[in-house]
């Protein structure tokens, strides 16, 4: 084989806005030296895992397929495609081939049960981890070739080379942080880190929180207001200035603009008010009573010593919860025979997007209290 010689001269830098489309280069000015590198690069790097993929009859298609069904759990069928921009019918056969091994597995959405999303397989994620063991080795040798500081340089080259702005990477993009968020919520996760929600975020707090926890939250906001209108604008020595966000509507309002949609926040429900449940206080473990309190039919039940308040509906079939059985926190509607984990907020325990709703429980000087909305 002919030796293949490449140049590292420099080429002048360009100083052109990056945003800015460039010309096509002329006939000498080809990037020949960074095209052949990255050609033999990338052979090299998918040669690694290529070689291990052989013994299990797959190809780089299905290394493509485990990849990004491993790193981004529940991703549809759709998405993949958008993401491999390859056609329904290229995927279908290397798809089929995974699942059929043992190595991908389909399930029902929560939120929409006509979707399949796609999660690895015990064994796909090993072979996934065999996989990027390798390459990960090549990339740790190169990196360590040209220095721990120039990583980030190779990451800023690698990001620059992908096409900025791209429609379907951004459709992509909001539809896995979508998704993202509505399984965090799932499984009793939050939808935000941070400190705030942002516009991306807000339509999700009622789904995290519950129409109580909203009023009780505009109710301390509210109150906060009233009682110490001078804390608004106060600085603190040493705390950056916070930069405006979004306020939360204390009153029937429209909220910001979000991509050309307008969203319209109820008015606040009033403050909550606190009432005395008789006899809760003697309940034992493992037992739930049935309470009228301020004219609202409530289910106090005692969970491994905790007391948990809720309204006494079942969330599937609208039936009362009190003749149900209790079990280990799991309590299931003598109607409709499903169940739900009191511990974590009376959600359904059989893969369907719904609740029980709570309520407000306080334990104060020998007395059991509950609160609600007039």
């Amino acid at each position: 084989m002919a030796d293949i010689n490449f140049s590292t001269s420099p080429l002048a830098p360009d100083s052109r806005d990056p945003e800015t489309p460039l010309p096509a280069p002329q006939a000498g000015n080809l990037r020949w030296d960074i095209i052949e590198l990255l050609f033999f690069a990338y052979r090299d790097f998918v040669g690694d895992a290529d070689h291990e993929l052989e013994a299990f009859g797959f190809g780089r298609a299905h290394h493509r397929v485990l990849h990004f069904v491993h790193r981004y759990p529940g991703l549809k069928v759709a998405d993949l495609l958008d993401v491999l921009r390859i056609t329904k019918q290229s995927l279908g056969r290397v798809l089929k081939q995974l699942l059929d091994e043992d190595y991908i597995v389909q399930k029902t959405g929560n939120s929409d049960r006509r979707q399949r999303l796609l999660y690895v397989t015990p064994k796909g994620e090993a072979l996934v981890a065999r996989l990027a063991g390798l390459q990960t080795s090549r990339i740790n040798r190169a990196l360590e070739s040209i220095g721990a500081d120039d990583a980030e340089t190779v990451r800023r080259f690698l990001r620059a080379m992908i096409d900025r702005d791209d429609p379907d990477e951004v459709k992509v993009a909001k539809a896995f942080n979508e998704r993202l968020i509505e399984r965090a919520l799932a499984m009793d996760g939050t939808c935000t880190g941070e400190h705030g929600v942002g516009q991306g975020k807000i339509k999700y707090l009622l789904a995290e929180h519950g129409a109580p926890a909203m009023a009780a939250m505009r109710a301390i906001k509210q109150a906060l207001e009233e009682a110490a209108p001078d804390l608004d604008g106060l600085e603190v020595e040493g705390v950056a200035r916070q930069t405006p966000g979004i306020a939360l509507p204390m009153s029937g309002a429209e909220a910001p603009a979000q991509d050309g949609l307008s969203v319209v926040i109820s008015p606040p429900a009033p403050p909550p008010s606190w009432f005395e449940v008789r006899g809760a206080t003697t309940l034992r473990d493992g037992r739930m009573v049935a309470a009228e309190v301020a004219g609202s039919e409530l289910l106090i039940a005692n969970v491994e010593g905790t007391l948990l308040a809720y309204r006494d509906v079942c969330a599937a079939c609208g039936g009362t919860l009190h003749d149900g059985e209790l079990a280990g926190g799991a309590l299931s509607c003598p109607h409709c025979g499903r169940s739900f984990f009191l511990p974590r907020a009376g959600r359904s325990m059989d893969e369907e997007r719904i609740q029980l709703d709570p309520v407000p429980l306080l334990r104060e000087l020998g007395s059991v209290k509950v609160a609600l909305a007039p």
